[in-house]
């Protein structure tokens, strides 16, 4: 069996909500593959206790230490556990190594599409997506 298909087809039944079921595809892609770090990420989202979370995000961490999401909870995680000293160092890991990953890429807003964008967002005041859309150049525009 390929440890991607079966990642994929436990994430298609979280994303249907069923979730014992995505657990037993995200542990069998872990015994298929106990060298990727995604499985241990996604079982991270069903463990109950704080500490088999931290565990288990520490586990993909050890198997890729400059990956991005594990990185990411692991600063969550410590967070909610109150240790916000870690929490603060790893939220600095995080950004350095998504500053890394976006080097070289630009994006650049002129002018003219902000005033575009606030124009629509002026004009269609109750549509959602408008909102969404500024608020995804804005965040394109911090890689700048």
């Amino acid at each position: 069996r390929n440890p991607d298909v079966v990642m994929n087809i436990g994430s298609l039944l979280h994303a249907l909500d069923h979730n014992a079921e995505a657990r037993r595809y995200f542990n069998l892609a872990r015994e298929l593959n106990p060298l990727h770090p995604r499985p241990y990420i996604n079982l991270s989202y069903f463990a109950e206790e704080w500490d088999e979370k931290e565990r288990l995000v520490q586990k993909a961490l050890e198997i890729d230490p400059a990956n991005i999401t594990a990185n990411h909870l692991l600063g969550e995680i410590w967070f909610i556990k109150n240790d916000y000293v870690k929490s603060r160092s790893q939220k600095r890991i995080t950004d350095a190594l998504l500053d890394k990953r976006y080097k070289g890429v630009r994006v650049a807003l002129k002018d003219q599409e902000i005033s575009e964008m606030k124009a629509a967002i002026k004009s269609h005041p109750d549509d959602d997506d408008v909102y969404l859309d500024f608020s995804v150049q804005k965040v394109i525009k911090r890689f700048d």
